[in-house]
């Protein structure tokens, strides 16, 4: 009988191992990266802006990030509500941003002045 719980208890505690470590909260989490600078590039076909941002640490050098913008991008201004159709190079912005399969999607888009 002893022999039966020690493997009972083997393999409950090997299924909670397996659970843990395929199914842990790792798979739904995602880093929020952000991004202050200026558009430098709108492409409304494909749905991308590139904002162009100074970078400071580790070397001080100018970053350009590729954002998708996709339906449930949230794009804020000082005027209003607007849209990437509304953007013009140049446009100082504040973005929060997260990677899924290397495409940098753009979560909010905060326009900084009124254009």
């Amino acid at each position: 009988m002893i022999k039966h719980c020690v493997v009972a208890l083997m393999f409950v505690f090997g299924i909670l191992a397996v659970s843990s470590c395929c199914f842990g909260g790792s798979l739904d989490e995602q880093n929020i990266y952000s991004a202050e600078g200026k558009i430098s590039a709108i492409d409304t076909f494909r749905s991308t802006v590139i904002v162009k941002s100074l970078l400071i640490y580790p070397v001080i050098k100018y970053q350009d990030v590729t954002l998708f913008v996709g339906p449930n991008t949230k794009i804020t201004s000082p005027d209003g509500s607007i849209d990437i159709f509304d953007f013009t190079i140049g446009t100082p912005v504040n973005v929060k941003y997260v990677n899924k399969n290397d495409v940098s999607e753009a979560l909010l888009i905060a326009v900084t002045k009124a254009t």
